[in-house]
């Protein structure tokens, strides 16, 4: 099946969401669920990821003997760094493709959801999402985190 171009799929969804826009928002509430339930499992799982990997470096680091050396800090930095690029890129790719599909809707749409109180969809993990993302979220939890750890072991 050959590529079709995101702004063919869009232009087709507006085209569509005129005629029939109950279609539309039955599609769009799919999609943006499944866009929340897919964010949710990807944050679950990388956050496991991170916490083998963090588990990893300090068992490499005690094999060596090198536990009480700087290695453990920057290590633990450079591993939560990683995660959290990795999420921001994760949730930027999420936004952005939640942003087109609002903006596919249109007008027709947007007052079919208005006349049948459909609102967009919410989030139903926001306050879990929320809960495993704050440390990949702001550097300065992070830089605590590690300095506590070392503080920890040290």
């Amino acid at each position: 099946m050959p590529d079709v171009p995101t702004s063919a799929i869009v232009s087709a969804a507006k085209a569509a969401s005129k005629i029939r826009p109950w279609i539309t928002v039955k599609r769009h509430d799919r999609l943006v669920s499944q866009e929340h339930e897919d964010l949710i499992t990807w944050a679950r799982d990388d956050l496991r990821e991170e916490a083998e990997a963090l588990q990893r470096l300090r068992n490499e680091l005690a094999a060596r003997g090198m536990l009480q050396s700087g290695e453990l800090g920057s290590g633990l930095q450079r591993t939560r760094d990683t995660f959290a690029r990795r999420w921001r890129d994760r949730k930027r790719a999420s936004d952005r493709r939640l942003a087109e599909l609002r903006e596919a809707e249109g007008a027709t749409v947007r007052m079919w959801r208005k006349l049948r109180r459909r609102p967009w969809p919410t989030d139903p993990n926001a306050e879990e999402l929320a809960a495993i993302t704050v440390a990949w979220e702001d550097e300065e939890r992070r830089r605590q985190a590690v300095l506590n750890e070392v503080e920890r072991i040290g």
